[in-house]
């Protein structure tokens, strides 16, 4: 008897403690995987997914209501440009959604009547009726809300999770679109859920450092007047290298996962990681466009202050070991010359976007892009304006997330490179020694050889002739001189028909820089009349370097030249 008095008591106080764990408090964590990172330059990144995961409670009576909750995420200084899908600016709906207890694609169930009204619901919770997939609002610049979600307990050890995805932020406003510190800024996620404590609300989901670094290989320096060909008159004179790299891996992306019929692969795998501009999307949200990317990574090369009758040849499509690009839009090509891929340049500017269709998400990458440069006939000389810079594409400053905006798309970072220069067609000549004082005359002639039988091309210019010297230094510049011509002046007198004026009572040296090449000097000093002495001279060639006025190059010793 004792003993089943004992066994009663056993049996009743098993049924306490039973009741106590049916009826334990509710214990909610907030959770995430390893935050992935965000580029410094992206105006809509995506931020890495997060999951509220509920463990107790007690579950509803059959046919109650099941209690509403609403999440509000609050991303701190970084903006929310997550893709509008629906609603209206005043409160748009977004691509951000809510999964609840991670269904696979084919048990996923919308859960919204209208926008943002929610289905029915009563327990037991059933997605069937309830819904499981629940689109957010924007409610501020940097924070979205789930309003009127179903949230019933499970009452047991299962856990019931609220998985939150397709979230995108500002990370270029928040950082000037540029990082420099060596420890990666820090996107974090705050999240208030109204009826339930969270431990822990705060959740780290994002590390941003730069994504691309630019730069030319191979600068590119010729002559304005090189040699030309006969046949078209188009010449090649080489080319340079434009050098795309990331700043981390997988900074370059596809916009989808294909598979191998290049069928796009639906990103419904809420374990896999991707490596592509899109985020989480079911074949099922396909109309939404919840998830998708409208593009993969774009880079933009653009030229400035490309000289005229320049030309620059692209591909149109460039691949390496485990990525590969291709040329978005026709219109910035034209065909010059015979020349297909020419940039369509409009007053020395064009641009050419290239879109990444393969990367490889393991490895830091480097797309090389080479440019070939032709020139027609006289080209004109490089300005310090003379770049090309090398972005992300599209460019955009919208904090918006509005329907026809495109993601990803960037703020423009990256430095300006000078990829050619182009030096002038001139020749410089030294007259060691003139004289126009009493009892002496000079008198100076230099010729435009540039006209000859070998095909060369014509050129013509001015000359303008520096003297230094006693009683002072001047300088003129004469009327242009064609091809087979030459400039004369006899000191004392100048030669008005060519903008010359006289330099009386004047002994120095005269350094003349004429606008062609192949320009020879002669100088003949006399007294006047030419009656008791004369001696003349060929003019010696100065060579030439990016100060007009310093003597350089290779050889800096003074000559005839040749």
């Amino acid at each position: 008897m004792v003993d089943f008095r004992k066994a009663i008591l056993l049996l009743a106080v098993l049924v306490f403690a039973t009741g106590i764990v049916s009826a334990q408090a509710l214990n909610c964590t907030l959770n995430g995987g390893n935050p992935p990172i965000l580029r410094a330059e992206g105006v809509a990144e995506a931020v890495g997914q997060a999951f509220i995961s509920c463990q107790g409670g007690s579950a509803l009576q059959p046919g109650s209501p099941v209690n509403r909750i609403n999440i509000r995420v609050f991303l701190g200084s970084f903006n929310v440009t997550s893709r509008w899908i629906g609603g209206n600016p005043s409160q748009p709906m977004l691509e951000s959604m809510l999964l609840i207890d991670d269904p696979q694609p084919a048990n996923q169930v919308w859960g919204h009547t209208s926008w943002p009204s929610t289905l029915p619901c009563t327990a037991p919770y059933d997605p069937l009726n309830c819904g499981n997939v629940f689109a957010a609002t924007l409610v501020a610049p940097n924070a979205i809300e789930w309003r009127d979600i179903p949230f019933e307990p499970t009452g047991t050890t299962t856990p019931r999770t609220l998985r939150m995805v397709n979230i995108r932020v500002n990370a270029a406003k928040a950082t000037g679109g540029s990082v420099s510190s060596l420890i990666p800024t820090t996107v974090q996620m705050y999240v208030a859920v109204s009826g339930l404590s969270i431990t822990s609300p705060f959740l780290t989901v994002g590390y941003i450092q730069n994504g691309l670094s630019f730069s030319t290989s191979g600068t590119l320096s010729f002559p304005q007047c090189g040699p030309r060909s006969t046949s078209n008159n188009l010449m090649s004179v080489g080319n340079f290298t434009v050098n795309f790299t990331e700043g981390f891996p997988y900074a370059f992306r596809p916009q989808f996962a294909l598979d191998q019929n290049n069928n796009v692969i639906p990103q419904n795998d809420l374990t896999q990681v991707y490596y592509t501009e899109s985020m989480y999307f079911p074949i099922a949200n396909a109309a939404w466009g919840a998830g998708q990317a409208t593009q993969g990574t774009r880079l933009r090369l653009k030229f400035t202050g490309i000289p005229a009758n320049v030309v620059l040849v692209v591909p149109p499509t460039v691949s390496g070991p485990t990525w590969s690009v291709y040329a978005v839009d026709n219109n910035n090509f034209s065909t010059q010359l015979g020349l297909s891929n020419a940039v369509k340049l409009t007053n020395g500017e064009g641009e050419v976007v290239y879109e990444v269709s393969q990367a490889s998400g393991g490895t830091t990458e480097t797309i090389s892009i080479l440019v070939q440069v032709y020139y027609s006939g006289l080209p004109g000389l490089s300005t310090p304006d003379t770049s090309v810079n090398g972005t992300f594409a599209p460019l955009s400053t919208s904090d918006s997330g509005n329907f026809n905006l495109s993601i990803p798309r960037f703020y423009q970072t990256t430095g300006q490179q000078v990829p050619l220069s182009i030096a002038a067609c001139e020749t410089r000549l030294l007259f060691p020694f003139v004289a126009s004082i009493p009892g002496y005359d000079t008198g100076l002639a230099i010729v435009n050889t540039s006209k000859d039988p070998f095909n060369t091309p014509g050129q013509k210019g001015a000359c303008t002739l520096f003297f230094y010297g006693t009683p002072s230094d001047s300088s003129q510049t004469s009327a242009e001189i064609d091809a087979g011509q030459a400039l004369t002046m006899i000191l004392s007198q100048g030669n008005s028909a060519q903008n010359l004026q006289a330099v009386p009572n004047f002994v120095g040296y005269v350094i003349a820089r004429c606008a062609f090449q192949y320009g020879h000097g002669y100088a003949f000093i006399s007294d006047p009349g030419v009656n008791k002495f004369a001696q003349g001279y060929i003019a010696l060639v100065l060579q030439s370097s990016a100060n007009p006025l310093i003597r350089g190059g290779s050889n800096s010793v003074e000559s005839l030249g040749n």
